[in-house]
């Protein structure tokens, strides 16, 4: 748990003192839905279905950008065998991976969110805590999976071209529930049955790299 920590603790410092993931997904998001905007804009409302679709197809790329750079610092040097040989296991490197991960998307989510509730014109009536539920669980799919992908594909020749391309059929059962889920939500829809959807998607993608860790370092 310490050396889990630790290493979460060292990641934000370094994105804090850099910003080359955080600032990358969050301003990939914005564009994505402002250019939406504008090429859209009718002069009248556009239905929630498109709303919501141009929600998480900007929120997945934007996602997709920052799992690239997620392992970009310790492909050098060998500095995942440095990790991995200090104490407390291997266990802690890749929880503390998704966990930087998913603060990230998260925060990604909820920006896109914002920009797409203020853009889109969706009334204050119609966002509620089931919003914030769905984003959660969006931004824990996306980080559990590009977590498990990236570890695996880190030593494999053209990483940063290959991973979106294994990433996104992963990324894609994500985003149909996402979106179905907040478009119910914004129709005053049931949007449950597809968050538990969501739910069940993430529990087998965050125990997988918990169970394939061990694995995972020697791919």
């Amino acid at each position: 748990m310490r050396k889990m920590w630790i290493l979460f603790l060292k990641d934000m410092r370094l994105e804090l003192r850099q910003r080359d993931m955080g600032v990358l997904m969050i301003a990939f998001a914005v564009m994505e839905t402002l250019l939406f905007g504008f090429a859209l804009d009718s002069g009248d409302r556009l239905p929630v279905s498109e709303m919501a679709g141009i929600l998480w197809m900007g929120f997945l790329f934007a996602g997709m950008l920052g799992i690239v750079r997620l392992f970009g610092r310790e492909s050098k040097e060998d500095v995942m065998v440095g990790m991995a040989m200090a104490p407390g296991g291997r266990l802690p490197v890749v929880a503390a991976k998704m966990g930087v991960a998913w603060l990230f998307c998260v925060t990604t989510g909820m920006t896109a969110t914002a920009m797409a509730v203020a853009v889109f014109q969706v009334p204050g009536t119609q966002i509620s805590f089931a919003v914030v539920v769905v984003m959660l669980l969006g931004a824990l799919g996306v980080a559990s999976v590009g977590t498990l992908l990236s570890s695996v594909s880190l030593n494999l020749s053209g990483h940063e071209v290959l991973l979106p391309v294994l990433t996104m059929p992963f990324l894609v059962p994500v985003a149909i529930t996402g979106m179905e889920a907040t478009r119910a939500v914004w129709t005053g829809g049931r949007p449950w049955p597809w968050i538990h959807a969501l739910m069940a998607y993430d529990v087998v993608f965050m125990v997988l790299p918990l169970l394939l860790y061990e694995f995972l370092w020697e791919v």
